[in-house]
């Protein structure tokens, strides 16, 4: 049972130490969007994403008003593009529609966040591995990146943030 304590600890973490809820997320299965046409492709996984999240965001803000604490991020988790995009995408350029289509409905329902297991994993399945990323990643791609957080997040989170990317770059490389 909660006592009188918790209840005042939680309010001084909210009011004092700024507690928030890092995330929330919502998991979207999109195995049954596949097709051979990279059309018809991109369309089922817009329709499936904007139809399923449409009330993602207004749902944290909800849960974030009835129980006082901050949401801080909207996340949509969904199956690796290279097992999805496998009969339809031939080419590098292929995969490059799926991933405006995935902006294009991650713009739509305003949430921070839309992508699957890591680009290791992805990369892995996917043929013509070396084909994908024709530049180099660079410093000015950081600044890219990290675009409008600066004022959000400290200096140090940012470095760290890059740093992972960095690391997760390299391991592409070397695949």
């Amino acid at each position: 049972m909660i006592n009188i304590t918790e209840v005042l600890e939680t309010n001084k973490m909210i009011e004092q130490e700024n507690l928030d809820v890092r995330t929330i997320t919502m998991g979207i299965n999109l195995l049954d969007c596949a097709d051979s046409n990279l059309e018809v492709l991109c369309q089922n996984i817009y329709n499936k994403i904007t139809g399923l999240a449409k009330n993602l965001v207004q749902t944290g803000e909800d849960i974030s008003k009835e129980f006082g604490i901050p949401i801080v991020n909207k996340r949509i988790s969904i199956t690796p593009i290279a097992l999805v995009g496998g009969t339809a995408c031939k080419t590098p350029d292929d995969y490059v529609l799926i991933a405006k289509t995935l902006d294009k409905a991650a713009g739509e329902l305003g949430v921070n966040f839309i992508g699957g297991y890591s680009c290791y994993d992805n990369l892995q399945i996917v043929g013509g591995k070396k084909e994908l990323f024709t530049g180099k990643l660079q410093e000015k791609d950081k600044t890219f990146i990290f675009d409008g957080l600066q004022d959000i997040v400290s200096d140090k989170f940012i470095e760290k943030a890059w740093n992972m990317i960095y690391e997760r770059y390299k391991i592409y490389e070397n695949l």
